[in-house]
């Protein structure tokens, strides 16, 4: 009984004996953008250490799988810009061929036969397949699209915006953030400011904002962006146009579909303005809030059809980020027992 006792103990000492450390050394130093040897090596017996506990009975292959995966990773953040921005929006996760697919399903609505003719979908027995007829990946079309003439892959992204060195920055990747705290972000910054995201490695958490230093810390680049809108001209403002605006919580509550809603207005335009939220996390910022609570909303303009009698569509947000002023958080109460009081 005492040697079989023994067994796992001695499988396990000779797993991690035999676990090359010079192997991933190697992997992290080699090249001109390296890492240094005693950094790497300081690292590499950290990763190991942690690999044994956390996979005491997997082989010694299936440990430095893993770590061939994690050194790799590593090095690819040295391939890419480190960023510290405050998430102050963040949309749903999205297909970036979505549209792409809309339209090849409504080709083939309209006329199968000539859908089909044209490359636009395959059919597969009863299955639609919608395929990429984008010869070109740039508007300029100097870049053949390696994708031409096959299925449009699923391409998971979100659009989000962060504040980075006093400014704020839109950011797409398959990343996830919340709002109100600060990341470090690995991406490259491309075209006109906007950030790329890295999915692996992914944003790292830093600090979670208090409600008061959110608000401090958003008030001013806000209100200095160039998306800063009056709320009262949201009605002349194009459609899908991402704003950043002020105001005041009339009503807070949810649509049919059971989607968080607030309406926020002010002195111009007392009759305020919905906004829906664009995915879970806001909306439960969104629930949170009540009536009289002083808010900037960022969030993508929605036009609706009008009502029976009216011209012109109705204009919504798209809710993205929400934050309160704190000052203005217990004003809800206070409305709730002003009402008690004028109408005894």
């Amino acid at each position: 009984m005492a040697t079989k006792s023994n067994t796992p103990a001695k499988k396990e000492q000779e797993t991690e004996d035999t676990l090359d450390a010079q192997e991933f050394i190697t992997l992290l130093t080699e090249g001109e953008d390296g890492m240094k040897k005693d950094e790497a090596t300081d690292l590499v017996g950290k990763l190991i250490d942690g690999v044994n506990q956390l996979m005491p009975r997997d082989t010694v292959d299936a440990k430095r799988q893993v770590l061939l995966v994690k050194c790799r990773d590593l090095r690819r953040v040295g391939e890419v810009d480190k960023f510290k921005g405050l998430c102050i929006a963040v949309d749903d996760m999205k297909d970036s061929n979505g549209y792409e697919k809309y339209l090849a399903r409504e080709a083939y609505k309209l006329n199968p036969q000539r859908a089909i003719k044209d490359g636009r979908v395959v059919k597969e027995g009863d299955k639609i397949i919608e395929m990429d007829t984008r010869q070109y990946s740039d508007k300029a079309r100097t870049k053949p699209n390696k994708n031409f003439g096959k299925p449009l892959p699923t391409i998971e992204r979100r659009e989000g915006y962060f504040v980075i060195e006093g400014k704020i920055v839109r950011a797409f990747g398959n990343y996830n953030a919340e709002i109100g705290r600060v990341y470090e972000l690995f991406g490259n910054m491309g075209d006109g400011g906007i950030l790329n995201i890295n999915k692996t490695p992914g944003p790292r958490l830093v600090e979670t904002l208090s409600d008061r230093d959110f608000w401090a810390q958003s008030y001013d680049v806000c209100g200095a962006s160039e998306m800063s809108t009056p709320l009262e001209s949201l009605p002349e403002v194009d459609k899908n146009k991402t704003v950043i605006v002020m105001g005041t919580i009339q009503h807070v509550g949810v649509t049919s579909s059971q989607t968080p809603m607030i309406v926020i207005n002010n002195d111009e335009i007392p009759e305020g303005i919905a906004g829906f939220a664009a995915q879970e996390g806001v909306g439960k910022e969104m629930e949170a809030m009540g009536k009289g609570s002083e808010v900037i909303v960022i969030g993508r303009v929605l036009k609706t059809k009008p009502k029976e009698g009216e011209k012109e569509p109705r204009t919504a947000l798209n809710v993205m980020g929400i934050i309160q002023n704190p000052q203005t958080e217990g004003f809800s109460d206070v409305l709730g027992k002003l009402d008690e009081i004028a109408f005894k």
